[in-house]
């Protein structure tokens, strides 16, 4: 049985596809589906005021309860390693983790964060 590639895609993904980054084209290419957070679709908009309004909301995921308790669950044991991430990483960290869904990114804090399964498309 084939493997679905299905990714959850970073605001620094977002921002590189929009821009037509030759590594965002393939990936986009490649894979099945595509979601983001709605975290992500608020980084977005702040940056570079990005509409939303023709993206299929099945695509943006909302932030749940259940990954505010990842994110805090995730802050603390940084803060335990003594270690520290922006802070809306944790919160798009969680979703994805609660996903099960590796993390497309450009993002070096994500490489800090154990057990988060992450896809550096660029250097």
């Amino acid at each position: 049985m084939k493997e679905e590639k299905i990714y959850f895609a970073d605001t620094s993904f977002l921002i590189d596809m929009i821009h037509e980054r030759e590594e965002t084209i393939e990936l986009i290419e490649t894979a099945e589906k595509v979601i983001t957070s709605a975290l992500c679709a608020y980084e977005l908009n702040k940056k570079i005021r990005f509409d939303f309004s023709s993206i299929d909301e099945a695509f943006i995921r909302p932030f749940r309860v259940e990954d505010a308790e990842e994110a805090s669950r995730l802050s603390r044991k940084m803060e335990r390693k003594g270690e520290k991430i922006n802070e809306i990483d944790y919160l798009i960290a969680a979703q994805a983790r609660n996903t099960g869904i590796p993390v497309l990114t450009a993002d070096q804090d994500f490489k800090k964060i154990d057990g988060l399964e992450t896809i550096f498309y660029r250097d």
